[in-house]
C-alpha cells in the first residue's frame, strides 16, 4: 500500500489537474452509478407491483426508472464534455516545460536519450498519465457502487454481507500481486518499443549508403532483432494482462456461483423472498465484477508510473548554463564592436579554443576576417559574440555598451549569422523565409540582391513552394543566407564558409559583403583567406594570440 501511495504522490505532483474540474469529472462519474443501483431497486419494485396487481405503484416506479436512465445519460453527457477540460491545462503545461527542456537542453542529454524515445514520450506517455485523472474518477464510482451493495446486503443478512466484505478483500491481495507483475512487464515492453524505433530509424537514416557498404544483410538482421525482442516483451506483457483478464475473473465466476447457492439455501428457508434473490444476485455479481475493476486502478497506477519515469526522464534534462540579458533596448544599433582585454579559457564542453588578452576595435561598415588554423579558436569568437559563453576576463562592446548588458530581443535582432550547413524547419523556401519576414517584397528583394530569384523562378518547377530538402547544399546556404538578411541585423556573422561553394560561389559572396558593408558590419570567421582581398581588416589567431594584418 505505501508503494501505491508513493507512485499516486509521484504522479499528482507531476500532473496537478485542476482540482475543481477533476471534482466535476468526479461528480459526473458517481451520479450515473447511483442511477445504475437505483434503478434496479425500482425495476424489482415494478416487478413486485405488477405480481401484488399494485399498477399505479408499478407505473411510478417505472417512470423513476426512466427518469434514473434519463440523469444517467445525461451525467455521462457532462462528463464527456468535461473530459477535454480536465486534459487541457496538465497538457499544455507539460509540453511548455517539454518545449523548454528541449530547447534548453545540452547536447549530451541526445546521446543518452533517443530522438525516437523522446517522441514517443512526448506523444503516448504524456497522454496515458494525464487520462489516469478521468481513470481515477471512472474507478472511484465502482467504490461508491460497492460500499452502496454492502449496505442493502447488510440491511438484509449480515453474515452474507461479511462473506462479500471477505471475498473484496481477497480479491484486492490477488489483484495487488498481479498488477505488480503487469507493470514490470509495461516498463520492459516500452523500453523495447523504443529499441524498435530507434532501429526502424537507423534503416531510414542509412539507406543511401548501406547498400554500397554491403551492410544491407547485416542492418536487416538487426532491425528484425529489435523486432522480435518488442514482441517477446508484447507477448510477456499479453500473458500478464491475460491472468488478470482470464484466470481471475474464472475465480470471481466462481466465487458469485459459491455465494449465489448460499442465497438460494436462504431463499429455500425464507430468509428472503425471491424479489429480494433477483436484487441480490445482481447486486453482489455487479459488486465483484466492480471490484474488479476498482482494483484494476492499481494496475493502472503501475502502469502510469512507467509512463511517469519516462516524462520525468526528459523534465530532468540537464540544461546548459543560459546567460542572463540586461535591460537595454535598442533599435538603433549601429554595430561598432570593440574586445577590451578579452581573455577565455579553453572549454571542452561546448570545445573552444583559448583567447588572450584579445584588444581590437572593429566599425560600422568594416568586414573583417578572423583566420586560424584551429577551428576551436574561431567558434569561441563566434560564442561570444552569440552571447553562449562570457569572457573569463575583459569586456565586449557593441556601440560602447557591454554586450552583456542588451535584452534578448535587441541582440538577437542586431547580431545574426549564417553557418556552413544550416538548419531548416521541414518545409517550402517560401515558409521558412516567412518565418523570419512576411513581407512578399522584401523577400524577393532580398532573393533578388543575392541573385536567387531569378534562378528559383526559372530553374525551380515549384518555384518558392520548392521544398528546402530538395535543394542542393549550396542552394540551401545561399536561402539561409537571405533567411539571415531578413532578419535586418546591423551585425552579420559567416561562420566558417562552406568548402562545397564553387569559385563563382565565392565571387558571388564577395560582391554581397561588399554591398552588405554599407549598412552592415561583416565578421567572416575563417580558416583560409578566400576573402582577403575584400576586407578592410584581417586578424590571424595563433596559440590564443591575435596579431593584426
Amino acid at each position: 500500500m505505501k508503494e501505491n501511495i508513493r507512485l499516486f504522490k509521484n504522479w499528482y505532483k507531476l500532473i496537478k489537474p485542476n482540482k475543481n474540474v477533476w471534482f466535476f469529472q468526479l461528480v459526473t462519474c458517481i451520479i450515473p452509478i447511483v442511477c445504475t443501483f437505483c434503478e434496479a431497486a425500482f425495476a424489482a419494485k415494478v416487478t413486485t407491483s405488477l405480481a401484488s396487481g399494485d399498477f399505479n405503484h408499478a407505473l411510478f416506479c417505472l417512470s423513476l426508472v426512466f427518469i434514473l436512465v434519463l440523469l444517467r445519460y445525461l451525467s455521462w453527457d457532462l462528463n464527456y464534455r468535461n473530459f477535454t477540460k480536465l486534459m487541457t491545462e496538465p497538457y499544455l503545461r507539460l509540453q511548455e516545460s517539454f518545449y523548454k527542456k528541449i530547447i534548453n537542453a545540452k547536447e549530451s542529454n541526445f546521446k543518452i536519450t533517443s530522438k525516437e524515445k523522446i517522441i514517443n514520450i512526448f506523444h503516448s506517455d504524456t497522454y496515458d498519465a494525464i487520462d489516469f485523472s478521468d481513470t481515477i474518477c471512472s474507478q472511484i464510482r465502482y467504490l461508491v457502487y460497492i460500499i452502496m451493495t454492502l449496505f442493502y446486503v447488510g440491511t438484509i443478512n449480515i453474515f452474507l454481507c461479511l462473506v462479500v466484505l471477505l471475498v473484496l478483500v481477497v480479491n484486492s491481495f490477488i489483484i495487488e500481486k498481479l498488477n505488480k507483475l503487469l507493470g514490470e512487464s509495461q516498463a520492459k515492453r516500452k523500453d523495447k518499443r523504443d529499441d524498435e524505433l530507434e532501429s526502424f530509424t537507423k534503416v531510414i537514416n542509412s539507406r543511401g549508403f548501406v547498400k554500397d557498404l554491403n551492410l544491407e544483410d547485416k542492418l536487416k538482421e538487426e532491425y528484425q532483432n529489435a523486432n522480435k525482442e518488442y514482441l517477446k516483451k508484447l507477448d510477456d506483457y499479453n500473458v500478464k494482462l491475460s491472468y488478470i483478464d482470464n484466470y481471475f475473473k474464472i475465480f470471481y465466476k466462481f466465487t458469485i456461483y459459491a455465494i449465489s447457492i448460499v442465497m438460494i439455501f436462504l431463499l429455500k428457508d425464507d430468509v428472503i423472498s425471491l424479489t429480494i434473490y433477483l436484487v441480490l444476485v445482481s447486486y453482489i455479481t455487479d459488486t465483484i465484477t466492480n471490484s474488479t475493476e476498482l482494483f484494476s486502478i492499481l494496475k493502472e497506477l503501475k502502469l502510469i508510473s512507467v509512463c511517469v519515469n519516462r516524462i520525468n526522464l526528459i523534465l530532468n534534462f540537464e540544461e546548459k548554463e543560459v546567460l542572463s540579458f540586461g535591460s537595454i533596448s535598442k533599435d538603433d544599433i549601429k554595430g561598432e564592436i570593440d574586445f577590451h582585454n578579452v581573455s577565455c579559457k579553453a572549454n571542452k564542453e561546448y570545445s573552444l579554443g583559448k583567447l588572450d588578452d584579445i584588444n581590437i576595435n572593429i566599425l560600422k561598415g568594416d568586414i573583417v576576417l578572423f583566420r586560424s588554423s584551429n577551428k576551436n579558436t574561431l567558434k569561441t569568437i563566434f560564442y561570444l559574440l552569440r552571447r553562449i559563453i562570457k569572457p573569463n576576463k575583459g569586456t565586449i562592446l557593441i556601440d560602447k555598451l557591454n554586450i552583456m548588458s542588451f535584452t534578448k530581443n535587441t541582440h538577437n535582432t542586431n547580431i545574426n549569422y549564417i553557418s556552413s550547413y544550416p538548419e531548416f524547419f521541414k518545409g517550402t523556401i517560401k515558409s521558412n523565409l516567412k518565418v523570419i519576414n512576411k513581407n512578399k517584397k522584401e523577400i524577393n528583394s532580398v532573393l533578388k540582391q543575392i541573385n536567387m530569384y531569378d534562378k528559383i523562378m526559372l530553374e525551380f518547377p515549384k518555384k518558392l513552394n520548392t521544398n528546402i530538402d530538395d535543394l542542393s547544399e549550396r542552394n540551401k546556404y545561399f536561402i539561409a543566407l537571405a533567411r539571415t538578411l531578413l532578419t535586418k541585423s546591423e551585425i552579420i556573422i559567416f561562420n566558417d564558409i562552406p568548402k562545397y561553394l564553387r569559385e563563382e560561389d565565392i565571387i558571388l559572396m564577395k560582391e554581397i559583403m561588399i554591398k552588405l558593408k554599407k549598412k552592415n558590419t561583416i565578421i567572416i570567421l575563417e580558416e583560409d583567406n578566400e576573402f582577403k582581398d575584400i576586407v578592410t581588416k584581417e586578424y590571424i589567431i595563433k596559440d590564443g594570440k591575435i596579431e593584426s594584418k
